[in-house]
């Protein structure tokens, strides 16, 4: 994914909430959300969507991103046991 270089403020989000979730102790925290904007060039809601979903896959969570205009909100959840 080259062009996440170029989207890096809101990749670099989506990635720092993932990486907190899964280091969290499932005691202490179950979901987290970014919400941000999507501001570049055409497409980057699909790597968006790509980026978020491939991390919940590495990491067993479950992301869930909704799109409201230019504007985003991704939720990752821990998977239920």
């Amino acid at each position: 994914m080259e062009r996440l270089e170029v989207l890096s403020s809101w990749a670099a989000s989506v990635r720092a909430a993932c990486d907190t979730l899964r280091r969290a102790s499932a005691r202490s925290m179950m979901s987290i959300v970014v919400t941000g904007r999507l501001d570049g060039p055409s497409g980057e809601a699909s790597l968006l969507r790509g980026l978020s979903h491939e991390l919940a896959e590495r990491y067993g969570l479950q992301a869930a991103v909704e799109l409201e205009g230019a504007g985003f909100t991704v939720r990752f959840r821990r998977m239920a046991a």
